[in-house]
């Protein structure tokens, strides 16, 4: 039902109606479009403010998939060229997908 390839996690979308707002409000992430893309991705915060938090980009995949793309995201972007305050990998990521993995079984 699920599986984890790097920070990417495939979930088998049927159990949710096929419903992905439901799906993400279950694991506790709500949706946030980007006003200058209008794209909706989503978050799950870690404290009352806007930063750190998780950031989830969604794709479907084969056979009814979500592609779940996260990242985590440890302070606002400064958008300067060569800085990066976005993590893809490490132990904070690796904790959030099990944390996902247990509670959707």
């Amino acid at each position: 039902m699920l599986k984890q390839t790097k920070m990417q996690i495939k979930i088998n979308s049927q159990k949710f109606g096929n419903n992905i707002k439901v799906l993400m409000r279950k694991i506790g992430y709500l949706p946030l479009r980007d006003p200058r893309t209008g794209q909706t991705g989503y978050v799950r915060r870690l404290r009352r403010g806007f930063y750190p938090r998780f950031h989830a980009h969604i794709s479907l995949g084969q056979n009814k998939n979500v592609l779940l793309d996260l990242h985590y995201d440890t302070a606002k972007p400064m958008h300067i060229p060569g800085t990066t305050r976005v993590e893809k990998d490490g132990e904070v990521l690796e904790e959030e997908v099990r944390r996902i993995m247990a509670i959707l079984g």
